[in-house]
């Protein structure tokens, strides 16, 4: 009885998405030039090549650049604990994916010098993915996050914006 009043009183409040609606997210995609932009560390990048595709419930983006990163973006399930994949495929968009647990991934591959990896499932990583649209085999999205290293460095990645074919 109290689950029933309390979703009552969220649904009355505005706080409760309504079915279908997808996730409220505060970005978008507009201003992207290429395949991919983001700020990595204060710094402009693009990418310049990569790819998305669906695994079980996973959907995951891999985009590649000419300056010796590769980052990969990974959502299993979206805060309800329902699969992104299915999300993506039944136009349930947009859907937002925490990149700092269980439920999805960042990470980027630094190559420059050497081979180092930066990760936001390692202790101090945090950010967010939302897909915001699948048209014509082409996903859009738009990320953040802060990726850690095996040393505890800290990679900031903002304002990320990506459109990819699969």
């Amino acid at each position: 009885m109290r689950i029933l009043l309390f979703t009552a009183l969220m649904a009355l409040s505005g706080c409760a998405p309504e079915e279908g609606d997808g996730d409220a997210v505060s970005c978008s995609i507009s201003g992207l030039s290429g395949i991919a932009n983001a700020n990595i560390d204060g710094a402009a990048w693009a990418g310049s090549g990569g790819s998305w595709s669906e695994a079980g419930s996973t959907i995951q983006i891999t985009i590649e650049s000419d300056v010796g990163f590769t980052m990969t973006l990974r959502g299993t399930k979206d805060s309800q604990g329902d699969s992104v994949a299915d999300r993506v495929n039944d136009d349930l968009l947009p859907v937002t994916i925490d990149l700092g647990g269980a439920d999805g991934s960042g990470g980027v591959m630094d190559q420059r010098n050497g081979l180092d990896a930066y990760a936001t499932n390692q202790p101090g990583g945090m950010g967010t993915l939302s897909i915001l649209e699948l048209s014509d085999g082409t996903l859009s999205a738009c990320f953040e996050f802060d990726a850690v290293n095996e040393a505890g460095v800290i990679m900031e990645v903002r304002d990320g914006k990506v459109k990819i074919d699969g």
